[in-house]
């Protein structure tokens, strides 16, 4: 920190040593440590009674009490050092003898940052009169302008928390919103994942019971009644084209023997016994299929046709 960024410094001393006082009175002091230009540092301590006192240190008695103390390193850090002592640190303030009737006769401000640390001390001039009035105007604008800086930060401070009460309410009440809607939805999942872990089950089920009732014929008949039209309906179609050739070949066969026999009718008296074996042998020949057992088939096939386009 360097001198032109010194910010002041306002206090009460830790110890106020007052040696051969005699009987005067021993008031409270506060001192003051702030920069008046950039150039200087000026510690001033009064009671706002008689006693007032001062001292003004440019850089260079600054860097020379510096190398007095030992406080090695840049400016900027003896700097730091003082305001970190005056702030937090043992601050003393001794006077000796009388000066008069109005106070003592020499002050000396001590101050040490911490025990085993490094003690500076600063020996102050007594003010009197209007410097003194002075002196002391200063100290109480500068404590004032310095509560009231205060006094706004710490408002800005408490208008920025509350901001962030807000924020955090809001977030809090999205945040319920959020854990709310997530725990419906994980019902519903937990739900669904029930119904599709019970639904096989019942798909099964109902597959079954929709077999059985349609079932009036057994499964494996109802393959084998399928596979014997399937089969049977091309078999029985070359059967029937065959068959057909045949009675075509039958008929025409015919023809020529019921011609054949038209000139033998007359001679039918003398030989009774061939023709009669004729006609056996006819109706015989004829009958490749009976009749029943080709209608039968035939029945069959349309029957299973019937029930399959049914089913």
């Amino acid at each position: 920190m360097e001198l032109q960024d010194f910010a002041p410094i306002f206090g009460e001393p830790t110890r106020v040593e007052w040696i051969n006082r005699g009987s005067l009175p021993l008031h409270r002091f506060l001192f003051h440590v702030y920069t008046p230009n950039p150039s200087q540092l000026r510690f001033l301590a009064t009671d706002f009674h008689s006693n007032t006192w001062e001292s003004t240190k440019s850089a260079l008695q600054l860097q020379d009490m510096r190398d007095d103390i030992g406080i090695g390193g840049a400016f900027s850090e003896f700097v730091n050092y003082v305001v970190a002592s005056m702030n937090f640190g043992d601050v003393r303030l001794c006077m000796e003898g009388q000066s008069g009737k109005d106070g003592a006769a020499c002050v000396k401000l001590i101050a040490q940052k911490s025990k085993g640390m490094p003690v500076f001390s600063i020996s102050l001039t007594k003010l009197i009169d209007s410097a003194a009035s002075e002196a002391m105007a200063t100290l109480s604008l500068g404590l004032f302008n310095s509560l009231k800086h205060k006094e706004c930060a710490l408002i800005k401070e408490q208008e920025h928390s509350l901001q962030l009460k807000t924020m955090i309410s809001s977030e809090k009440e999205k945040n319920e919103n959020i854990q709310t809607q997530l725990g419906q939805y994980g019902k519903k999942q937990k739900l669904q994942n029930t119904n599709a872990s019970n639904s096989p089950n019942k798909s099964v089920h109902n597959i079954g019971s929709t077999q059985v009732t349609n079932r009036v014929v057994p499964a494996h008949r109802r393959a084998k009644t399928r596979g014997a039209l399937l089969q049977d309906s091309e078999d029985d179609n070359e059967r029937e084209r065959s068959l057909q050739s045949t009675f075509e070949e039958k008929e025409k066969k015919q023809e020529l023997l019921n011609t054949d026999a038209l000139p033998n009718a007359v001679g039918f008296q003398k030989s009774p016994d061939r023709s009669i074996h004729d006609i056996g042998s006819t109706k015989v020949t004829n009958r490749v299929v009976p009749a029943h057992r080709r209608a039968r088939t035939r029945g069959a096939l349309l029957q299973d046709n019937e029930d399959d386009n049914g089913r």
